[in-house]
C-alpha cells in the first residue's frame, strides 16, 4: 500500500490550490468591499441624522463651519464640532481653542471609513492616543460658505433648499484640510468628493435624509442632467 505522495501528485495538489485560490480571491475582495461599502452607508445614515437633529433644534440651520481668528478653515470649529456642542455626538476629545486638533482628529469610529486614504495617512497623536480624522466632510452651500461662492449662504437654511430629494448633504472627504465640499468642481480638484470604494464609488447623503452610492461617472452624468440639484 502506497503511504506517500510523489513529487508530482504534490506539485499538481499545489497547483489545484493555488487556482482555486486565485478563483475565490475575486469573490472575497468583493464582499469585502460590499462590506465596507454598507459599513460606509451606515456611518453617513447616522451622520445625517444628527446634522437634521441639528437643525430642527437650530431655527432650520445646518451645523456650519467656521475659520480661525487666523483664517484657517481647518483651525477653526467644523461641522462635527458644533454636533458634539449640540449633544448630538461624542467625537472623544473636546474642542478648545487651545487644543486645535480637536477640530480635526477624532476617537469616534463611525466619523471614518476605513476604505478611504485619509484614515490611514491622516492621524494625530494627541496626549499618547492616536487620533484619526473624519473622511466625511458636508457641502459647503449649507455648511457656511467657506468657499465664498456667491449667493448661496440662504441654503444654510434647510428649509430654503430646493428639491431635497436631490440637494447633496454629505460625501466622502478628497482632502485632508477642510471639512466641506463643492460637488460641481471637477474630480481631483480642492473640495470635491472622494470615490474610494471599488469601481470608482462614493458615498453620499441628501438633504431629504436618503443615502446612496454612486459612481463618479454616474456623479457627473446625472449633475449633467440635473438629477443632482446643482447650485452654481
Amino acid at each position: 500500500m502506497k503511504k506517500y505522495f510523489t513529487l508530482i501528485e504534490l506539485l499538481i495538489a499545489i497547483a489545484m490550490i493555488a487556482i482555486l485560490a486565485s478563483m475565490l480571491l475575486p469573490a472575497l475582495n468583493k464582499a469585502r468591499d460590499r462590506a465596507a461599502q454598507t459599513a460606509c452607508l451606515g456611518n453617513l445614515r447616522q451622520l445625517s441624522v444628527m446634522v437634521l437633529q441639528y437643525a430642527d433644534q437650530s431655527n432650520g440651520h445646518a451645523p456650519t463651519n467656521e475659520p480661525s481668528k487666523s483664517g484657517g478653515q481647518w483651525y477653526g470649529m467644523n461641522y462635527l464640532n458644533k454636533l458634539e456642542k449640540g449633544g448630538l455626538l461624542n467625537l472623544g476629545i473636546g474642542y478648545s481653542k487651545g487644543k486645535w486638533e480637536a477640530a480635526n482628529y477624532y476617537r469616534c469610529g463611525f466619523v471614518r471609513c476605513t476604505k478611504s486614504p485619509l484614515y490611514l495617512t491622516d492621524t494625530r497623536v494627541i496626549e499618547e492616543n492616536t487620533y484619526h480624522s473624519s473622511t466625511y466632510c458636508i457641502n459647503d452651500a449649507v455648511a457656511g460658505n467657506m468657499a465664498k461662492v456667491p449667493g448661496i449662504e440662504k441654503y444654510n437654511k434647510l428649509s430654503n433648499i430646493p428639491k431635497p430629494s436631490r440637494w447633496l448633504l454629505l460625501a466622502e472627504r478628497n482632502k485632508n484640510d477642510g471639512h466641506y465640499f463643492r460637488y460641481t468642481t471637477n474630480f481631483g480638484g480642492s473640495y470635491t468628493p472622494y470615490y474610494p470604494h471599488g469601481n470608482g464609488i462614493g458615498m453620499f447623503s441628501f438633504t431629504d435624509g436618503h443615502i446612496r452610492s454612486i459612481s463618479y461617472a454616474q456623479f457627473q452624468r446625472e449633475l449633467k442632467n440635473k438629477e443632482i440639484f446643482k447650485y452654481e
